[in-house]
C-alpha cells in the first residue's frame, strides 16, 4: 500500500501531492508576479494652429486591466484625464477612452507665437518615463510593468507638416513656423 498524506486539498497519492503543490505553486507565481501591463502602441498629436492637440492613443492591456475596464472596476476616461492634468498641468477633454485606445484634447498644449505673417507652434518635450510616476499613486502599481513609450509618436501640424519619433521614451520640443 503506497502512503498518502494530507494536502490542503485533502487527501493525496504521493505523485498527486506533488501535483497539486505544482499546480498551486504555479498559480501562486501567475497571481504574484508582475504581469506586463499597459503597453503604449502609436501616440499621435494633431497640433491645432491655436495651440489646443487632439491626442490618440492605440495600446494594449493586461487581461487583468481589461476585465478591470470590461467590469467597469476602472474608468479609463477618468484616470486618463486626470493623470494628464496632474502632469501636463493643462485642461484635458476626452472624447473616448476604452480597451484599445484613447481620444482626447489638451487645451493649449502647444504655445503659439505669431510674428509678422507667420505663426510658429513649439510643442513642449514629452517624457514618457514620467507616467510611471503618476501610475505609483495606484495600489496596484508594484503588480504591473507598464510600457509607456509607444512604438510609433507622431506630431503633426495644420499645414500637413510631420515628424515622427520611434520607439522614444521622450520626444524633444517640436518647432514649426506656419506660413501665412
Amino acid at each position: 500500500m503506497q502512503d498518502t498524506f494530507i494536502s490542503p486539498l485533502g487527501k493525496c497519492h504521493p505523485m498527486r501531492g506533488i501535483t497539486c503543490a505544482a499546480i498551486i505553486l504555479c498559480i501562486a507565481v501567475i497571481f504574484m508576479a508582475p504581469v506586463q501591463a499597459f503597453s503604449a502602441d502609436e501616440l499621435t498629436l494633431d497640433v491645432r494652429k491655436n495651440g489646443d492637440t487632439q491626442v490618440a492613443l492605440e495600446y494594449s492591456l493586461s487581461w487583468v486591466e481589461y476585465i478591470a475596464v470590461y467590469l467597469h472596476i476602472a474608468d479609463p476616461a477618468t484616470e486618463l484625464r486626470s493623470a494628464l492634468e496632474k502632469s501636463l498641468n493643462r485642461q484635458v477633454s476626452v472624447s473616448s477612452a476604452g480597451t484599445r485606445s484613447a481620444d482626447f484634447t489638451v487645451y493649449n498644449l502647444a504655445s503659439v507665437h505669431t510674428a509678422d505673417n507667420s505663426t510658429t507652434l513649439v510643442t513642449p518635450g514629452l517624457s514618457f518615463d514620467q507616467a510611471g510616476t503618476v501610475l505609483d499613486d495606484y495600489w496596484f502599481s508594484s503588480l504591473v510593468k507598464p510600457d509607456f513609450s509607444p512604438r510609433i509618436t507622431t506630431v503633426r501640424f495644420p499645414d500637413g507638416f510631420s515628424t515622427e519619433f520611434t520607439e522614444a521614451s521622450a520626444i524633444p520640443p517640436v518647432i514649426h513656423t506656419l506660413e501665412g
